[in-house]
């Protein structure tokens, strides 16, 4: 086991779903590195089948992939990752 693989906290999520709206393909940082610990616990919470993301900051295909995946779950109708897609991660 790495020691040093990031994990998902949810108190973490809630600082970042606080001030982050608007994440959207090819946006990098660390608001992106959130986004995809979220995704990578609600793909193994889910058991979506999706191989796990690189927590890499960058908002890619896989990433996009993903956040589409998320999306059409939940019914999440906004173009970006807003309000809808951060409110059903959380819920996870």
């Amino acid at each position: 086991i790495i020691e040093d693989t990031p994990k998902f906290d949810q108190d973490e999520f809630i600082k970042f779903f606080n001030k982050t709206i608007g994440i959207k393909s090819g946006d990098r940082g660390e608001d992106v590195k959130q986004l995809q610990l979220a995704l990578n616990n609600a793909n193994k919470k889910l058991k979506l089948g999706f191989k796990e993301l690189e927590v890499d900051g960058i908002y890619g295909g896989k990433t996009d992939a993903l956040v589409k995946k998320i999306k059409q779950i939940f019914d999440c109708t906004e173009k970006d990752v807003g309000i809808q897609t951060l409110s059903a991660l959380s819920l996870i």
